[in-house]
C-alpha cells in the first residue's frame, strides 16, 4: 500500500494502475475526500485506490507498520514556508510510525537541502537558548542532543529532478516480532484497518 499526503485533487491515476498496488489518499479536508471519491469511483470499486480523511501529524487511520510508502505532494513545503518546524517534526514521526521497517518517505520540494533537512531531521531550539561560537553563529548540537527524528531514518537522499528535488527517506529497520506481537500478521493488520476506514466513512 502506498499513502499519498496531502490527497488533493490529483487522483495518482497512473500509480494505480501497478499491478497489486492500492494508493490510499489521505486529505484533512472532507470536501476533497468526498470530491476526489466520486471521481475516482472506478478504482475504488476495484480496490485500487481509496481515499481517507485524516491529519497527517497524526494519521489515526492508519496502524504501526502497515504502509510500504509515503509520497509527500508539496504539504512539507506548505509548512516549510509557514516557519512551523513543531508540525514538519509531527508529520515526520507520524509517517515513520506508518511506515514499514524499511519503508520510504518521499518528498517532492522546491526548497533546498541545506535548509529543509536541518528542519525536518535537527532539533527545534529550545526557548532561552541563545548560546553563540565566537564569530557569533548559533553553536551546533551535540550529537546527543539531536532530535530522534534523525535516528528513525537509516538513510536520506536528495535527488535532483527536472524543475524540483526528491528527499527520500528510509525508516531504520525494526524488528518484526515488534510490529506483529500485538496484532497478527501485516495483512491481517491492513485488512483490519482498511475495514475499519470504511466503517468510519459510512459513520
Amino acid at each position: 500500500e502506498m499513502l499519498t499526503i496531502p490527497g488533493g485533487w490529483s487522483s495518482e491515476e497512473d500509480g494505480s494502475r501497478r499491478q497489486n498496488t492500492t494508493i490510499i489518499q489521505a486529505d484533512v479536508s472532507q470536501r476533497v475526500v468526498s470530491t476526489m471519491s466520486h471521481r475516482c469511483a472506478s478504482f475504488i470499486a476495484n480496490g485500487s485506490m481509496e481515499f481517507v480523511q485524516d491529519d497527517a501529524t497524526s494519521l489515526t487511520a492508519f496502524e504501526d507498520g502497515t504502509i510500504d510508502a509515503v509520497v509527500d505532494k508539496g504539504m512539507m513545503d506548505a509548512l516549510f514556508c509557514a516557519s512551523r518546524p513543531d508540525i514538519l517534526m509531527q508529520v515526520m514521526k507520524s509517517v515513520n510510525r506508518v511506515l514499514l521497517p524499511g519503508g520510504i518517505y518521499g518528498i517532492f520540494s522546491f526548497s533546498r537541502p541545506e535548509f529543509l533537512l536541518k528542519q525536518l531531521l535537527e532539533p527545534i531550539d529550545r526557548e532561552g537558548d541563545d548560546s553563540h561560537d565566537g564569530l557569533g553563529f548559533k553553536k551546533r548540537r551535540s550529537r546527543k542532543e539531536l532530535n530522534v527524528n534523525k535516528a528513525l531514518w537509516k538513510d536520506v537522499q536528495v535527488r535532483a529532478l527536472d524543475n524540483i528535488l526528491l528527499y527520500r527517506f528510509q525508516k531504520a529497520d525494526g524488528e518484526v516480532d515488534d510490529f506483529e506481537s500485538n496484532g497478527g500478521s501485516r495483512s491481517a493488520r491492513i485488512a483490519r484497518q482498511k475495514q475499519q476506514r470504511m466503517q468510519r466513512r459510512k459513520q
